[in-house]
């Protein structure tokens, strides 16, 4: 994983003028109009001032208005033909676009939720890359921004994308949802294997894309660990 924290540049953008202007393409960005901001952070931290008017304001207000951050960096991240990369993000308040070299390689809304971009065809292994992020939408000023860390990684072409786990006390059970991601040219499965206060006792394969594994326990200890390995192939 290779984090993309640190000093990125910020531009703002009052009329809205800056995808018509292409400040996402490589170049294209106003780095003479623009400032140094850090990487998590907030646009308060770089000019107080615009805490008034049509920047930035409270919920339910006046918008944060339209924000531009940039930066470049080189790739230290495997690109070979089994993997696939993504840019991952803690958070980014409110809405944003993600351009890389100039391609729209996603969008997202919510200000504190983790979320990420497959930026595969995008990146450019070993040479520098621009990254341009637009943020618009309502927010909380101490927060606006790209506000937790940014990571480029490298992952398999199939992998698990999310595992969640509902557990029912009453019934003495708990539920697996498991998302699968299968960008290979062979179907793929995921194994489970379950162990309750240390001994493995069940195993189970799931071959679609979402599914749900319903395990027993064997008994109502609330003091015993239970783990649970999953694996994609």
């Amino acid at each position: 994983m290779q984090s993309l924290d640190g000093q990125w540049r910020i531009a703002f953008d009052p009329q809205d003028a800056g995808r018509t202007a292409a400040w996402f393409k490589p170049g294209g960005f106003p780095l003479d109009g623009s400032r140094p901001i850090q990487v998590p952070g907030n646009v308060y931290e770089v000019d107080p001032n615009r805490m008034a008017g049509g920047y930035l304001g409270l919920v339910g207000t006046t918008p944060c208005g339209v924000l531009w951050y940039s930066r470049t960096f080189t790739p230290s991240v495997p690109t070979s033909a089994d993997l696939r990369q993504y840019l991952r993000f803690g958070g980014v308040a409110y809405a944003c676009q993600a351009w890389l070299n100039g391609v729209l390689v996603g969008s997202h809304e919510g200000g504190q939720a983790e979320f990420e971009f497959d930026v595969t065809d995008a990146l450019r292994a070993s040479r520098s890359n621009q990254l341009t992020i637009r943020i618009t939408g309502p927010c909380v000023v101490a927060v606006a921004g790209i506000n937790h860390h940014v990571s480029l990684l490298a992952q398999p072409r199939t992998r698990i994308k999310d595992v969640l786990a509902k557990p029912d006390i009453h019934a003495g059970r708990f539920e697996l949802q498991i998302a699968l991601e299968n960008h290979g040219d062979k179907p793929a499965a995921v194994a489970l294997k379950a162990a309750y206060g240390g001994s493995w006792f069940d195993e189970a394969r799931c071959a679609r894309a979402a599914c749900r594994v319903s395990y027993r326990l064997w008994q109502r200890v609330f003091n015993v660990g239970f783990r649970v390995v999953c694996r994609a192939g």
